[in-house]
């Protein structure tokens, strides 16, 4: 809300038009019959088999936990983004925030191994 107590509009007109861009982008693609690249949607998740190829030889279930939360809250290539489309201080504080989720959940992994 700004000063006078009405709602901003700019963020909803700036998310239609990433959509409509994108949706451009992807129906020229598809009129000039290129291949679109699936791999590059699926990489998001090669991380699990990075993760797996950690754990098989030997490393921690600690430190793959922790890798594994690291990932998906520390994207740095999604930190522009935030603070481009939303305000560059709250994305910075939810980094410092979640500063300690990965070794906190490291450490919940390996208690819960003791447990188990």
């Amino acid at each position: 809300m700004n000063p006078q107590g009405k709602t901003s509009r700019s963020g909803d007109n700036t998310r239609v038009s990433l959509v409509a861009a994108a949706a451009i982008l992807l129906a020229i693609a598809f009129w000039q019959g290129r291949d679109l690249p699936v791999a590059g949607l699926c990489a998001p998740y090669a991380v699990f088999s990075l993760a797996a190829a950690f754990y098989q030889p030997g490393a921690s279930l600690r430190a793959v936990v922790g890798f594994l939360c690291a990932w998906s809250l520390w994207s740095l290539s999604r930190l522009p983004v935030e603070m481009a489309l939303g305000d560059p201080k709250a994305a910075l504080v939810r980094y410092r925030i979640t500063l300690v989720g990965p070794p906190l959940a490291g450490l919940l992994a390996s208690a819960a191994t003791w447990l188990v």
